[in-house]
């Protein structure tokens, strides 16, 4: 299996796997938001992982998530993130290897 078709998989299986966390809410988190009640630590999660604080954990499980829940949509919105970084760096090439080979 390719590293490409390993990536694939593993985001296939966060998206529409068995979970606690609805398919929609993971593809969300995936996508860059996520449920309202969750959206500034998945922000947190994507830009600021290292800050996060157990008082940051503690006020989604005050919201109503389960550590299940949580974990999930962590999982979705890193995956999610790195995919798009992944994307970005991989155009950003192409685009330099095009523009060096016309020259």
């Amino acid at each position: 299996m390719s590293t490409h078709d390993a990536r694939r998989a593993v985001s296939r299986a966060i998206l529409t796997g068995d979970g606690r966390t609805s398919a929609a809410d993971r593809q969300s988190a995936y996508d860059g938001g996520g449920p309202a009640a969750a959206a500034g630590y998945l922000d947190q999660v994507r830009f600021a992982a290292a800050r996060i604080t157990d008082a940051d954990v503690a006020a989604l499980r005050a919201a109503g998530l389960d550590d299940d829940r949580i974990f999930e949509l962590t999982v979705a919105a890193t995956v999610g993130h790195a995919d798009r970084q992944h994307a970005a760096a991989e155009a950003a090439l192409a685009a330099a290897l095009a523009a060096r080979g016309a020259s």
